[in-house]
């Protein structure tokens, strides 16, 4: 049992190996695209990025405005039923 532990140990210790060998290659490369799409575009790919507005973060973070929704109108859209093709027809 003692082995068997010791192999899966070894096991993982080698994925997190070449999961962190292929994540630096990856990032390695997005560098290098990113270097050639601003070159490409004629800018200067070591130059500092631009420091974003007030409005543009808010615009990341998705802090908007909020709608102030009454907690009766929340509540009966919570109520209201699935649309069902294969319902019963009242008789009138």
């Amino acid at each position: 049992m003692a082995e068997l532990i010791v192999r899966m140990e070894r096991t993982v210790a080698h994925f997190n190996e070449e999961v962190n060998s292929l994540l630096k290659t990856l990032h390695s490369r997005t560098r290098n695209q990113y270097g050639l799409l601003a070159s490409m575009r004629g800018e200067d790919p070591n130059a500092e990025p631009v420091e974003l507005s007030e409005f543009e973060k808010k615009l990341s973070t998705g802090d908007g405005p909020k709608k102030d929704v009454p907690e009766k109108e929340v509540t009966e859209e919570k109520t209201k039923k699935k649309f069902s093709f294969f319902k019963r027809k009242k008789k009138k």
